[in-house]
């Protein structure tokens, strides 16, 4: 098996090897005093890694008020955020002991979670399906050895504080916690299977969870970027894109129609409606007005007042006449920062965006 693939095995493992050993984890000195978020910025993705959780020792769960669903202390409860949950029910669900807490978020981070410090992202997670089956009979296998082997993967465990480090002190915890079932999970791998994953690898596996501890910048701005991005390339036959001081007669028009991107060297000029509808996907989890103010106290969102949706009236003046319309200004300054083809160069490629490819 390629070193690639074995590294996200060991990713789709670790969650599943804790949930079953956290005890264990807890005697050697580890463990995390409330649940994890598992963190996805793409819909497809989540789907597989909870479908595949489910197969070893995840149970899917909802919060009802206060109540919360219960499982066996060695599984993972997995449930997907609701703006809806109540901030006590999910309290509790985050701080149950009885099992391991997975609180599943896909777009945007919630404010609401940042309590929780607990934070993984599976956002490069690529396992192949036929290969789910060899994992499972490796996962029983790995947990039999460690059940019947507790006093030695606990000292295992312990070595492992030696050899992990983090340059993050917020997310040390948490992937001191999962280093330290990765190395009980590649000792038991030793002694079943006669395999060894290098030290570099397991550290790699750990690191590229991607562990974060609150909502940062990057987790708002790149969903959104990505939901953006994604919207245009969808959808190139109903936007233009073009620089401000570029408008002809078809720019105008979509323009007026509130279906044109503008852009200057600083700015991109969206309207509020079609930048509703491109992160619509983004407002199960955060109100669409909460986003934009989100994003106008990050400095992405360029206005002086709330009082018009965060929309600014730009006046244009054309050949054809005066434009006035309301745009969302954002800074391109943020908005261009993902390595993939900016809004600018997506209009460059774009048929539609005929005063861009007049130049």
């Amino acid at each position: 098996m390629g070193e690639n693939n074995k590294i996200n095995e060991i990713k789709q493992l670790l969650l599943s090897v804790y949930a079953d050993i956290r005890f264990l984890v807890g005697d050697a000195g580890f463990g995390l005093e409330q649940g994890i978020i598992l963190y996805f910025s793409n819909e497809k993705v989540k789907e597989n890694v909870i479908r595949m959780l489910c197969e070893f020792n995840g149970v899917i769960g909802e919060i009802h008020g206060t109540r919360i669903p219960k499982c066996a202390n060695y599984q993972m409860l997995i449930v997907e955020y609701q703006p809806f949950y109540s901030q006590e029910g999910i309290y509790r669900f985050m701080t149950s002991k009885n099992f391991l807490p997975v609180m599943v978020v896909c777009g945007i981070i919630p404010p609401e979670l940042n309590r929780y410090t607990g934070i993984v992202s599976y956002e490069d997670l690529e396992i192949e399906r036929n290969s789910i089956g060899n994992m499972l009979e490796m996962f029983r296998t790995c947990m039999e050895y460690i059940r019947q082997n507790g006093n030695d993967i606990v000292g295992c465990m312990k070595e492992a504080r030696s050899l992990y480090d983090s340059e993050d002190e917020d997310a040390s915890l948490l992937g001191a916690t999962l280093f330290s079932v990765a190395w009980a999970l590649n000792h038991a791998l030793i002694h079943t299977e006669d395999e060894l994953i290098s030290l570099d690898e397991l550290k790699k596996a750990v690191k590229s969870m991607s562990m974060v501890s609150l909502m940062t910048d990057l987790e708002i701005i790149k969903p959104v970027q990505r939901s953006l991005n994604s919207y245009i390339d969808e959808h190139p036959s109903d936007i233009v894109i073009s620089a401000i001081d570029r408008i002809d007669q078809s720019l105008y028009d979509a323009v007026d129609k509130k279906k044109a991107i503008l852009f200057d060297d600083k700015f991109y000029y969206i309207p509020d409606a079609l930048f509703h509808k491109a992160i619509n996907s983004l407002c199960n989890n955060i109100s669409y007005p909460r986003i934009k103010g989100e994003l106008q106290r990050r400095g992405t969102l360029c206005c002086n007042a709330t009082k018009n949706n965060y929309s600014v009236k730009k006046h244009i003046f054309t050949e054809f006449g005066e434009l006035r319309a309301r745009f969302l200004i954002f800074s391109r300054e943020h908005l261009d920062t993902l390595d993939c083809l900016t809004i600018e160069e997506r209009g460059r490629l774009s048929c539609t965006s005929v005063a861009l490819m007049k130049e």
